[in-house]
C-alpha cells in the first residue's frame, strides 16, 4: 500500500543547481518504496539556474505557493537581467532583517497551502536550506500531529551570524525545530555532531550524503586525445579557480606540461567573473574554457567525456559537503579534491576515488596534477572501485530515507490503534 509524504522544499523544479537535484532525485525513487511525494514549494521565482528536464523526471503532485520574498518579487515585477549584481547587494541587508533568512515571507502562504495539502499525509518531510522549511514543518505538525523528518543540507547557520541577536533567535528556532522532529537528516558527519550536541537523546540523526543516478551515466560519448580536467558546479566567493590555474600555468612554464595536450571546462554559475582575468596568461588563453551554469544532461555527458573531475571547496568551508562529488563517483572517473579536511576529502579517500590536497598550496596541486597527466599519457589513469561507489545510487541513497519514514508511519498507525 502507497503512503504519502509532503516534502517541503522551497527550491524545486524547474530550478538547477545541486539542492534542487537531490529533492528531484528523492522524489523519483520514493515510489519504488511505496512512498507517494506531494510536494509544497514556492510559486516561480527568479533564479540563476534553470532546468525544465528537472520538470519530467518529477513526475509528482506539487502544490506551489505564494510568496513576499527577494526572489518571489523579483520574479513577479520581471526583475533580474543584473541577477548577480542584485543578489549580493541585497544579501548583507536581507540576512540582517530576515530571521531565519530572507524566505521567512513564504512563510504564511506556505503555512496555509501545507494545511490543504497535508490531508492523508503519513510523514511531512521538510529540508534545509532555507530554514524557513523547517519551520513550516515544526508548525504544520503542531497543528496536524503528523510526524516530522527534517533535513540539513547545510549547516545552520550557514554563514556567521550579523549580532547577537540574530545568533540568539536563531538557536532558539533551531532547538524548537530539532526537538520537535522525530526523525533527522544531515548531509554528512560534521552537521550529525552538531545537531546531536541539541537534541534529546531518543531522536536519531541518520547521515543520507549525496549520489548519483546509473541512468544519467547511460550515453554514447567522444572521448578527448586531449588531457581534459572538468569541474561543474558554482564559483561563489570564497571559492575560486586562481590556485589550479596558477599550479597549471607553473607546470607548462617547467616544461613539465605540454599545453597543446591539456584542456581545462569550468562549467557553472560565478557570482563574479575575476577568475576569467587569469585567463590573461598566455599559457592559459586556448586552454579553460569557461562556460555559465548549463543543464544537468549536458554536465554529465561532460564528466563522462573526461579525464579528470576536479572539486574545489575553500580552506573556510570546513563542514561543507558539495553536492557534484556524488555525480564525480557516477562517472566513474578519477578526481582532483582541492579541499580541507572535510566531508567530501572522506568521501574521495572511502571510495579511492582521487587525490585530496589543500585547496590553496599550490606546490601539492601541481604534484597531483603532475601525476594525473603523467598516468594519462601512459595509459594507466585507471578506473574506479565499483563497490566502494555503489552505495552512493540514488536508489540505495532515497531507500534509506524510506525506512526512516517507514519507522514513523509504523509508530503513527500503533499510536493510533
Amino acid at each position: 500500500m502507497q503512503k504519502r509524504v509532503l516534502v517541503i522544499a522551497y527550491y524545486f523544479s524547474p530550478l538547477g543547481m545541486g539542492g534542487v537535484r537531490r529533492i528531484v532525485n528523492f522524489c523519483q525513487h520514493l515510489p519504488k518504496f511505496k512512498w507517494t511525494p506531494v510536494v509544497l514549494t514556492v510559486k516561480p521565482i527568479k533564479y540563476f539556474a534553470y532546468d525544465q528536464d528537472f520538470m519530467k523526471e518529477s513526475k509528482c503532485e506539487v502544490h506551489r505557493s505564494e510568496s513576499i520574498d527577494p526572489l518571489r518579487i523579483m520574479q513577479i515585477l520581471n526583475i533580474g537581467k543584473e541577477f548577480g549584481k542584485i543578489r549580493n547587494r541585497s544579501q548583507g541587508l536581507s540576512k540582517f532583517l530576515s530571521i531565519p533568512d530572507n524566505k521567512i515571507g513564504w512563510f504564511p502562504f506556505a503555512i496555509r497551502k501545507g494545511l490543504q495539502s497535508i490531508k492523508n499525509v503519513d510523514v511531512i518531510f521538510a529540508t534545509a536550506p532555507p530554514y524557513t522549511g523547517l519551520l513550516i514543518g515544526w508548525i504544520l505538525k503542531k497543528i496536524s500531529g503528523v510526524p516530522l523528518v527534517v533535513e540539513f543540507r547545510d549547516p545552520w547557520p550557514y554563514f556567521p551570524y550579523t549580532t547577537s541577536l540574530h545568533k540568539r533567535l536563531n538557536e532558539w528556532l533551531k532547538r524548537k525545530v530539532l526537538n520537535a522532529s522525530d526523525a533527522i537528516i544531515s548531509i554528512n558527519n560534521p552537521i550529525k555532531t552538531d545537531i546531536q550536541a541539541i537534541i534529546k537523546k531518543h531522536q536519531s540523526v541518520v547521515v543520507i550524503p549525496t549520489g548519483y543516478n546509473e541512468d544519467d551515466f547511460k550515453m554514447e560519448i567522444n572521448p578527448s586525445n586531449k588531457f581534459t580536467i572538468v569541474y561543474t558546479g558554482s564559483f561563489i566567493p570564497p571559492r575560486t579557480p586562481k590556485y589550479l590555474l596558477k599550479a597549471l600555468s607553473e607546470l607548462i612554464s617547467d616544461g613539465k606540461v605540454n599545453s597543446d595536450d591539456i584542456r581545462i571546462k569550468l562549467i557553472g554559475f560565478s557570482a563574479e567573473v575575476p577568475h576569467e582575468l587569469f585567463l590573461q596568461d598566455s599559457k592559459l588563453e586556448k586552454i579553460v574554457k569557461i562556460e555559465p551554469y548549463r543543464p544537468h544532461k549536458y554536465c554529465v555527458k561532460q564528466l563522462k567525456e573526461a579525464n579528470l573531475l576536479w572539486v574545489m571547496i575553500d580552506e573556510t568551508e570546513k563542514g561543507v559537503s558539495t553536492g557534484k562529488i556524488g555525480e564525480y563517483l557516477g562517472a566513474r572517473k578519477p578526481i582532483l579534491a582541492t579541499v580541507p579536511e572535510c566531508p567530501c576529502a572522506d568521501v574521495i579517500r572511502e571510495t579511492q576515488s582521487g587525490i585530496v590536497v589543500p585547496p590553496r598550496d599550490i606546490e601539492a596541486i601541481k604534484k597531483a596534477l603532475y601525476d594525473f597527466y603523467s598516468r594519462f599519457k601512459k595509459g594507466k589513469l585507471g578506473s574506479l572501485p565499483e563497490e566502494k561507489i555503489k552505495k552512493y545510487n540514488w536508489i540505495m541513497l532515497t531507500n534509506k530515507l524510506s525506512e526512516v519514514f517507514d519507522n514513523l508511519a509504523l509508530t503513527k498507525k500503533v499510536k493510533s490503534s
